[in-house]
């Protein structure tokens, strides 16, 4: 058994080794190029913050060797999440097809009138795309999404308010504060996926139009026409009166996908008429996408150029409600 000073001296020693060198090295790069606290880091790599801060220090002192295949297979698989994610970010990013142009429209009448409106659609037409980019570039826009379960007036009461920024103000009166911060902003609030609120949630949301003077976007699937007008039900009356312009759209216009393929820089008449073809699909503009992203990065796993056999492999694999299938 070893004395406490020797143990002492064989862990400084252990930390000149050459191996063990440069993984603190780079787990301290990375903290400073990333500017992520330890706190971050741990939650990432799934080492605790005393370990690896210690680490860092060249003071830990349980079984330093371990912990640094830990962290090197941690910042390996960090390097090449980043390739990854640098191959799919050319293909992130807001693209205008004349479907998204329709809603950009409505979104702007709705907070210039202002107006409550809505745009029902079936998946895959870049309906979301197009709300989070008019939010990101456009002043007080506030978006909020409904899920399935959250079903009560108080739950809609905080989407909000964290999409104000009030989350951590303490009320009595929630809804109260709510209008105080919106009266006079000529803001909009768009509501995604409303199919998934209940009556008494989107009689709340419609509060905030009366009182407060801002327009309001009802948007989701095309659940959400049928569950505004109520079907004659009364207590849909005052939602139902008060609901202007409606856009409804089954399917993808004819351009969008060609707008798509083009902003992803794809020329090669093969590839997009193949494309196009993925776009008729189920998902239509987000199945295609998925289809081209994993497309690409099979292709470049392998150092080829994408190709038709490509796309193919990747649709074949992806599961559409149509069982796959080759294109």
């Amino acid at each position: 058994m070893k004395l406490p000073h020797e143990a002492e001296n064989d862990r400084k020693g252990l930390y000149n080794d050459k191996f063990v060198v440069r993984i603190i090295d780079e787990i301290n790069a990375y903290k400073t190029a990333s500017k992520k606290s330890w706190d971050e880091i741990a939650t990432l790599c799934g080492i605790p913050k005393g370990t690896l801060s210690s680490l860092a220090n060249k003071t830990y002192a349980g079984k330093v060797l371990d912990k640094c295949h830990e962290v090197e297979n941690w910042l390996r698989s960090q390097r090449e999440g980043e390739k990854i994610r640098g191959d799919v970010k050319s293909f992130t990013g807001y693209i205008q097809t004349p479907s998204s142009h329709n809603f950009w429209s409505l979104l702007s009448f709705a907070q210039l009138v202002p107006d409550i409106t809505v745009i029902a659609t079936s998946s895959g037409l870049g309906k979301t795309e197009t709300i989070e980019e008019y939010k990101r570039t456009n002043p007080n826009v506030w978006l909020i999404t409904g899920e399935p379960y959250k079903n009560t007036v108080n739950k809609v009461l905080d989407q909000i308010l964290v999409a104000l920024n009030m989350k951590d103000v303490f009320s009595k009166d929630p809804s109260e504060d709510i209008k105080n911060r919106l009266r006079g902003t000529s803001g909009l609030l768009i509501v995604d996926e409303a199919q998934n609120y209940t009556t008494e949630q989107l009689d709340q949301i419609r509060v905030y139009y009366d009182q407060c003077g801002i327009g309001i976007v009802f948007a989701g699937n095309h659940q959400v026409s049928s569950k505004l007008t109520g079907g004659g039900v009364a207590n849909f009356a005052t939602l139902k009166s008060r609901v202007g312009m409606k856009l409804s759209q089954k399917d993808l216009k004819k351009g969008d996908a060609e707008a798509l393929i083009s902003g992803y820089g794809i020329t090669e008449p093969a590839l997009r008429k193949q494309l196009i073809a993925v776009s008729k699909k189920p998902g239509a503009l987000r199945t295609m996408r998925k289809t081209l992203i994993a497309a690409t990065l099979v292709a470049r796993g392998a150092n080829e150029e994408l190709t038709s056999d490509h796309i193919s492999h990747v649709y074949s694999q992806i599961d559409t409600g149509e069982g796959g299938g080759r294109v």
